[in-house]
């Protein structure tokens, strides 16, 4: 009975139920069923096992340890079982973590309400699941706990632990070697950190603590460089992670999302952290802790431009923090027991609300992704003879997945997104397919396709089967039924 009544106990609990959920794209409820952005990362991983060379053999624009993380996933189990039990072991810490922050702030009833109401927001970004948002809420939640302890100490500045700002440093390196934009939080809550130093005049102190973080982060790039550079790819890694990432940036594809829903729960997010920030902070004389709040919720700010709506999950943690500072106010304020069960109850339906949209919507997806996949295997891949020669263009990964295939070629995924980042890439495509280095091409129409490209498969290929297909996506403003033609298209070897 102890165990479980244990708080850790209660958290693991809330992450394997909520994974089992909501992570669509790798639940073992949500049987063979593979979403787009986790397909890719799954096929990655599965080349990488299969003796493939990140961003030589295969491409994608996002850092290495992802991807070592995807191909770790394998290693334990082929398919979604393995990268599973990964993403458990990651929300589980991540909790953890976050709760042990909570605990500094708050009694431990409120952190646990805190984590249960944080899910359910997360339940509405999180999309598919197996996301590099996921696997970086462990390195934004550990410095954020041990942050905040140090705040927390009776004369903070007197006693920064080398230790703390050495694991920094080994946190950032891992965000930025899984997507650099994770980073965020892990950014502001250093730039705090940093203007308190200065303010205090602590510039000794503050150059003392730069270098230590640099020793943090070589702890992770002198391997991961030692690596690329041993298998003759660091320049494309350097490229893939770093570079493509700030052209992608730039290019007119990431444009900013006007979807209301997303808009008014990160406002409300805002919301609360201001009410806390307010209600936590009237009395408090540590100035550091509201200048590093103050900051946090700064980032909450400028997250609600940003472009697509799981990039929101890399702030789950401040806001596991935020809302939990909120309720311990409210318990604290004389507020008549009815006042407090109405204001909890309010968040609560909001919350639930939030989580009650996404699984109608992944429950959808599961019927009308098992119904996709099957005609695609039965009329279009019966007629490919060779199943390791073929390009998905445009054409969602998951496929590649239910052909139980690996590409063979480097472009394998989304390559308008790609070329459009990069022209000198959309060259290297069209040779590729002039010189009849690509047996067999699915096309899906739903995106624009390069006038270029569409020339170059009427000249040099032929068509040999077309599906119409339906199914759902999620445009910038709501969810639509749209119809997409996928088309079969196999090398003409007279055009040689």
């Amino acid at each position: 009975m102890r165990l479980l009544k244990s708080p850790y106990f209660i958290i693991l609990l809330i992450s394997v139920l909520f994974l089992l959920i909501f992570s669509s794209g790798t639940s073992p409820l949500f049987f063979d069923n593979y979403e787009t952005d986790s397909a890719i990362f799954i096929v990655i991983g599965k080349a990488l096992v299969n003796g493939k060379s990140l961003y030589v053999d295969i491409f994608d624009h996002k850092g290495p340890i992802l991807f070592f993380i995807e191909a770790l996933g394998q290693l334990i189990s082929s398919g979604r079982n393995g990268i599973f039990f990964l993403q458990v072991v990651f929300l589980y810490i991540s909790l953890i973590f976050s709760y042990k922050t909570l605990i500094l702030f708050c009694n431990k009833k409120t952190s646990l309400i805190s984590i249960l109401i944080s899910i359910f927001i997360l339940s509405y970004f999180i999309c598919e699941g197996n996301l590099s948002e996921e696997f970086s809420l462990l390195f934004i939640s550990l410095p954020l706990y041990l942050c905040f302890k140090w705040l927390k100490e009776k004369d903070p500045l007197e006693n920064i632990p080398k230790i703390n700002t050495f694991i920094y440093g080994i946190c950032f390196s891992i965000l930025a070697f899984i997507k650099i934009s994770n980073a965020i939080c892990l950014i502001g809550m250093i730039l705090g950190i940093t203007i308190i130093l200065l303010r205090n005049r602590k510039i000794k102190e503050l150059f003392k603590h730069m270098l230590i973080f640099i020793l943090g982060m070589l702890v992770i790039v002198a391997p991961i460089f030692m690596y690329f550079y041993y298998k003759n790819s660091l320049p494309d890694m350097i490229y893939a992670t770093f570079i493509h990432n700030f052209l992608y940036m730039g290019s007119e594809i990431n444009f900013e999302t006007n979807n209301i829903a997303i808009k008014l729960g990160n406002a409300f997010h805002l919301i609360l952290g201001l009410m806390a920030l307010f209600l936590y902070f009237k009395n408090e004389k540590n100035i550091s802790i509201i200048s590093i709040a103050t900051i946090l919720l700064a980032i909450i700010f400028y997250s609600l431009s940003y472009s697509s709506y799981h990039y929101y999950i890399a702030t789950i943690p401040i806001f596991v923090i935020t809302i939990g500072m909120f309720f311990n106010k409210i318990e604290e304020y004389k507020f008549d027991k009815y006042t407090r069960f109405l204001i909890t109850f309010v968040i609560v339906f909001l919350c639930i609300c939030y989580t009650t949209v996404h699984l109608i919507y992944n429950i959808n997806t599961l019927f009308e992704r098992e119904y996709l996949k099957k005609r695609i295997i039965n009329q279009l891949v019966q007629e490919i003879e060779d199943k390791e020669n073929i390009l998905l263009y445009q054409t969602p990964a998951s496929y590649y997945l239910y052909m139980d295939t690996i590409p063979e070629y480097k472009y394998a995924f989304l390559q308008e997104f790609i070329i459009r980042s990069n022209p000198e890439i959309k060259e290297k495509i069209m040779n590729d397919l002039k010189n009849g280095n690509i047996k067999y091409i699915i096309l899906n129409n739903e995106l624009r396709i390069s006038p270029e490209i569409i020339q170059i498969l009427e000249n040099y290929f032929t068509e040999i089967n077309q599906l119409e297909t339906d199914y759902r996506i999620i445009n910038n403003s709501n969810m639509l039924k749209v119809k997409s033609m996928l088309t079969l298209y196999k090398y003409n070897e007279a055009s040689i």
